[in-house]
């Protein structure tokens, strides 16, 4: 017998639903304030609902996407996530270190003061 065909396990399911189930986030998240489920663009239907269940078809993913497309492979969407952050900090520690914004900055500096040809 399933779970959800005893009446006491049913009851427990749904208590904890209501209880930990955000309805704001949920809207969000399968967009369910949206008028037009399927639209037609460019030739193509495309699902207007319940985006977070489906899966990216190029590297541009939606937003709430459940994993991303990364070199022809699927990555879940937290650890792609988490090597963006871990990228990010690295250049920003690489640029730290070697000071690439002052040099950055004395460049434009120079770029700005030039004259122009005048005596």
């Amino acid at each position: 017998i399933g779970l959800m065909q005893q009446d006491e396990k049913r009851a427990q399911y749904l208590a904890l639903k209501d209880d930990y189930e955000n309805d704001n986030l949920t809207d969000l998240l399968r967009n369910r304030n949206e008028i037009n489920f399927i639209q037609e663009i460019e030739g193509n239907l495309i699902q207007r609902t319940d985006p977070v269940f489906l899966d990216p078809l190029n590297f541009r993913a939606q937003f709430f996407a459940p994993r991303k497309l990364f070199f022809g492979n699927y990555v879940e969407t937290f650890w792609f996530n988490i090597a963006v952050l871990w990228a990010m900090s690295l250049s920003l520690i690489i640029a730290l270190y070697f000071d690439i914004f002052r040099k950055i900055m004395d460049g434009l500096g120079k770029i700005s003061s030039f004259n122009f040809g005048k005596d």
